[in-house]
């Protein structure tokens, strides 16, 4: 039987339509994967994409989803109420059907792996993911956010990014990945 996953994964766009769609349409157009849902927050200027699938369906729609994030989205330029650090903020992976917690982190490691090599962006890993305990909490994670980031991945025996540059990517920041159980 298949290894089902779901992501979640945030964009730092809540409200520009075009960019949203054309993000949304990294998950659209991969075969075995499913769009759930999708919602903006203006405000915020953040989106929240939900899909699942088998486990190759999502890792595949994950890494597209962030090469069209970087391609679009300019933190340079960003302005909203939560607290962010990356164009692709955090994608999370949560195992479903026939996955445990193990499986959904080698997918995390291995789509980290992937965006760090291809796209050039700092990727820590975070939650079950974790590579070290004050990594759990995404929050100590974004502590400092897109501005903060580059003095903060300075301290490298805190911060260097588990997979990637040591150097926070110039406009798509840096991206919190792991595996976790649903909220």
């Amino acid at each position: 039987m298949a290894q089902i996953i779901e992501s979640i994964p945030n964009i730092s766009n809540g409200r520009d339509k075009d960019v949203i769609e054309a993000c949304v349409d990294q998950i659209r157009t991969t075969p075995g994967c499913t769009l759930l849902d999708y919602s903006s927050d203006e405000s915020h200027n953040r989106s929240v994409i939900t899909y699942i699938g088998d486990a190759k369906a999502v890792e595949e729609a994950s890494v597209k989803l962030v090469k069209k994030a970087v391609e679009l989205i300019d933190l340079n330029h960003h302005t909203g109420e939560h607290p962010r650090m990356g164009a692709v903020d955090v994608c999370p992976f949560i195992p479903c059907r026939n996955t445990t917690v193990a499986e959904a982190d080698e997918i995390a490691k291995a789509v980290a792996k992937e965006v760090g090599e291809k796209f050039g962006i700092p990727c820590f890993l975070y939650e079950d993911s974790a590579s070290a305990p004050h990594r759990v909490n995404l929050a100590s994670i974004r502590k400092g956010q897109f501005e903060g980031m580059a003095e903060k991945m300075k301290d490298t025996e805190k911060w260097a990014p588990d997979f990637g540059p040591a150097e926070m990517h110039p406009t798509a920041g840096v991206t919190a990945i792991g595996a976790r159980m649903p909220l």
